[in-house]
Order: structure tokens, then C-alpha cells, then sequence
């Protein structure tokens, strides 16, 4: 089962181009850290700063579980669209992982069973 996913374009166009790129992105979330449930992914162009042009900024949010405290944020910014959707994905998969790590760690233990007692007489 494919993970779900969507995606908001801000002062941009919404191009198949794009669309490609965040459904790799998300399929190799699952496959490389497993759990993931939804990702939305946030494509906007920056307006001109003083010399430095227009840049993309994306931002990629993904949950891995009921709570709120599972979902993993990263943000990139740079001038070619590509590069800042490949570093977004690469830069959140830590996060991913960090995320499941601690829910694991809150897990309660199970119980072992206790050995046959010895009489101390």
C-alpha cells in the first residue's frame, strides 16, 4: 500500500514534474524507515530578495502515527526546485527514524517469567 500524500503549490504552477518527484520521495520514506502514514509537502516560490533572486522553499511534514509528537518536519531552500525537494525528503528522514526510535523506547516492557524458586532453608 502506497502512502498518501499531498501536495500544495504557493505562488507556483503545479507541474507532473513535481508530483514525481514527492511520490519517490514519500516511497522511499516507507521503504527506508517503514510507518509512514501520511506526507504533505508544502512547494512555494519565495518572492525576489535584494540581488539574490527568487528561490523555492519546500516544506515536507510526515506523520508516522496517531500523536501529534510522531510528525517529522524539514524545510529546504534553494534556487533550482529539484534541489530543495531532494535535500526536504533526504533532511526528514532522520527525523523519520528518530521519531519511531522514540516510540519504541516508550513502549512498555514486557514481563519475563520469573525462574522456580529455591527454598532458602
Amino acid at each position: 500500500m502506497g502512502v498518501q500524500y499531498q501536495v500544495t503549490f504557493n505562488q507556483l504552477w503545479p507541474s507532473d514534474e513535481v508530483m514525481e518527484l514527492v511520490q519517490q520521495g514519500t516511497e522511499k520514506l516507507e521503504s527506508d524507515y517503514g510507518r509512514v502514514e501520511n506526507c504533505h509537502v508544502v512547494v512555494e516560490r519565495t518572492r525576489n530578495r535584494k540581488g539574490k533572486g527568487r528561490k523555492f522553499r519546500v516544506v515536507v511534514n510526515v506523520e508516522t502515527g496517531a500523536d501529534d509528537a510522531d510528525d517529522a518536519t524539514a524545510t529546504s531552500e534553494h534556487s533550482r526546485l529539484r534541489t530543495a525537494l531532494t535535500n526536504a525528503f533526504h533532511s526528514v528522514g532522520p527525523k523519520v527514524a528518530a521519531s519511531s526510535r522514540a516510540r519504541r523506547s516508550n513502549r512498555p516492557l514486557r514481563a519475563i517469567p520469573a525462574g522456580p524458586q529455591r527454598d532458602a532453608a
